[in-house]
């Protein structure tokens, strides 16, 4: 780990960005931040992981963009829209000077084109789901059509995109800011590899074509990302970054390292130990502690025994000690979970149902038939590496351990081949975590319906589908809340997932880094973002 520390200081005291913090020297704006682990890839449609977004959010522009205080959707590639009456059908007019990094248009037909991908079932995409709103994409993707003109997404015009969904879905715009929506360049794909392929080399430093404020000019795994300003971009004044790097530091000891010593802007994270010593030392003006809208929580295989039994699920859950995770792991006054959605959205209340009673746990286990006579047999829980995911894990290998008698497998994989284990459903219980990508429960609920492409659970319920579905015809308000609050009363029942905490984000940022956004979704617009010399 230190040869990686002094590669990042040589690369960064070479590099055409900012010299050290105290240098003095004038320089162009550039934001050198920490992104935890390497991105899984440069394909929108492809991709599920935060580092992965942050990335893209500079180099992609969708529809429409968030306000980073408020949230509201504005304006972005669609400089306006109209909604029908029904709230079903949305008729965007794209902005006629919206241009690709390599000068070209970007039309209607592009978006068009783009959605039809992500939804097309041999590409396999982690996001297609989010596109099942749209009228016939869920059946498309399922094959049960093959005719895209039985999608809801249409391009009368250069400049003009119709979508219409198969309800109202108050929480529409918000959704189409995730990198899902965005659309990719078919040229500069179909010249690497075919349209529909996971394996193209179109990615690549002077091949990637985007449509967002930055290009991608280099990429050196497991080293730095860069991204420079698109010269094409229809709207070059609102940015005043010349270059973003991404720098992939899974140590936050090394991050922090790299912080301290003036080589990065922004970290990923901040290491457990040293939230205090922040708090009351010359650090706190760089400390950021903000509410964050994601859930930290166990992932249970329902395929493999014993975890189809929910006797079982029940009882693991039931023997956590939610508390000493927060309060001995975590230590940034994060809530533990008593239900899966987070408090608040959209004046949502969600079920309070999960309890803890090691007592009762093992009396589930001797009515499930575990015992002295039939051990219980051991599994394996997946975790990727991370400063408190294992300690997190150790704890609760400890508590099963303790309270249930049983014994767990800790299995730590990098970031890449965590995402592939959890994909293929290699595993019996994982680590997982969920930042929702907009302000709606639909965000946390929506994970666990028979066709969402996230459910790596393999748990499904006719009663949670029917309840979601109810949920998604109806307007904003009471009616909706209490359909989502009936499918969350069927998840905490049936446990295929055990909540345990949720997030709080704790950063650093140089105080020479002015307007950094400060939102509940962590939601990065790099178009507010100064750097003072």
């Amino acid at each position: 780990m230190r040869f990686r520390y002094l590669l990042l200081a040589a690369f960064l005291a070479l590099s055409s960005g900012p010299a050290r913090a105290d240098s003095g020297a004038t320089e162009p704006p550039i934001l050198r931040r920490g992104n935890g682990t390497e991105v899984q890839s440069l394909d929108p449609h492809l991709v599920s992981g935060v580092p992965a977004m942050r990335v893209l959010r500079a180099l992609y522009e969708g529809l429409v963009t968030l306000d980073p205080e408020s949230l509201e959707p504005r304006p972005a590639v669609a400089e306006s829209w109209e909604i029908s009456p029904d709230g079903r059908r949305y008729t965007f007019r794209l902005d006629p000077e919206a241009r690709w990094s390599n000068g070209d248009p970007v039309t209607a037909e592009d978006f068009r084109e783009s959605f039809l991908r992500i939804l097309h079932p041999s590409l396999a995409a982690p996001y297609a789901s989010q596109l099942f709103v749209l009228e016939g994409a869920e059946a498309y993707y399922r094959e049960k059509t093959t005719d895209p003109t039985e999608v809801g997404v249409r391009a009368p015009g250069r400049h003009t995109l119709v979508l219409t969904l198969e309800s109202p879905t108050p929480y529409f715009l918000s959704l189409l800011v995730n990198a899902a929506w965005y659309p990719v360049h078919r040229p500069s794909v179909e010249a690497t590899g075919a349209w529909l392929s996971r394996q193209g080399d179109w990615t690549r430093p002077g091949r990637l074509v985007s449509n967002g404020a930055f290009r991608l000019a280099e990429w050196k795994l497991n080293e730095y990302l860069r991204v420079v300003r698109n010269p094409h971009y229809r709207a070059p004044q609102r940015y005043h970054l010349a270059e973003i790097f991404f720098f992939p530091i899974e140590n936050v000891f090394t991050e922090e390292r790299a912080f301290a010593d003036g080589l990065l802007d922004v970290t990923s994270l901040v290491s457990t130990p040293r939230i205090r010593d922040y708090l009351e030392g010359e650090g706190r003006q760089a400390l950021r502690v903000e509410p964050d809208l994601g859930v930290y929580y166990l992932l249970l295989n329902t395929r493999v025994p014993p975890l189809d039994d929910p006797r079982v699920r029940r009882a693991l859950s039931l023997s956590l000690d939610r508390r000493a995770v927060t309060r001995d792991i975590r230590r940034r006054g994060e809530p533990p979970a008593r239900h899966f959605t987070p408090e608040g959205i959209g004046g949502y209340r969600p079920p309070d149902r999960v309890q803890e009673d090691a007592e009762e746990a093992r009396a589930l286990l001797r009515e499930a038939g575990y015992g002295p006579d039939r051990p219980f047999p051991r599994l394996t829980y997946l975790f990727n590496t991370s400063e408190t995911h294992r300690p997190i894990a150790e704890t609760i290998q400890a508590l099963w351990k303790e309270r249930l008698g049983i014994e767990i497998e800790l299995v730590n994989k990098e970031w890449k081949s965590y995402l592939a284990d959890r994909r293929r459903r290699d595993f019996a219980i994982a680590r997982a975590g969920w930042l929702g990508d907009y302000l709606d429960p639909d965000t946390f609920l929506g994970l666990w319906t028979s066709g969402s492409t996230h459910n790596f659970s393999g748990w499904s319920s006719a009663a949670y589908d029917e309840a979601m579905a109810r949920a998604a015809r109806l307007p904003a308000g009471a009616e909706r809340n209490s359909w989502l609050a009936r499918a969350e009363e069927e998840l905490l029942s049936a446990l295929p997932v055990i909540p345990v905490f949720f997030y709080n984000r704790a950063y650093l940022v140089r105080p020479t880094v002015r307007h950094w956004p400060e939102n509940l979704l962590g939601y990065t617009d790099y178009s507010g973002i100064r750097i003072l010399p």
